[in-house]
């Protein structure tokens, strides 16, 4: 199921998806992870980042996350694993669990 709601006030956007998976495996191997769509482009002149709770991942990720580039309706989905933590830099989403049932959570509010 997929679930997206969002609230526009002025040139804010806030913004709300969950989405359950029904696949089991490890799908997202070759397929990195992008939520497409958004009602909105980023109109800020920097890219948005968010947590994003992922209810089954790799116990390997400590954090899961996505971010929204400048003029951009689609959000890319990254995590942080012990190995890179201390440099701070994300990888891409490719190593997470599709695992049947999982759910994605995030909320988040941009300007458009």
């Amino acid at each position: 199921s997929q679930v997206g709601e969002y609230t526009k006030i002025g040139d804010r956007v806030m913004l709300h998806i969950r989405i359950q998976l029904n696949g089991s495996g490890n799908t997202l191997t070759a397929n990195p992870l992008t939520i497409a769509g958004l009602p909105f482009a980023n109109g800020s002149a920097q890219t948005i980042s968010t947590f994003v709770h992922w209810s089954f991942f790799s116990a390997s990720y400590m954090v899961v996350g996505a971010t929204l580039a400048t003029g951009a309706t689609t959000l890319a989905v990254t995590g942080l694993t012990a190995a890179n933590a201390s440099s701070g830099a994300a990888i891409n989403s490719n190593a997470l669990s599709a695992t049947l049932g999982a759910t994605v959570n995030l909320q988040m509010h941009y300007r458009v």
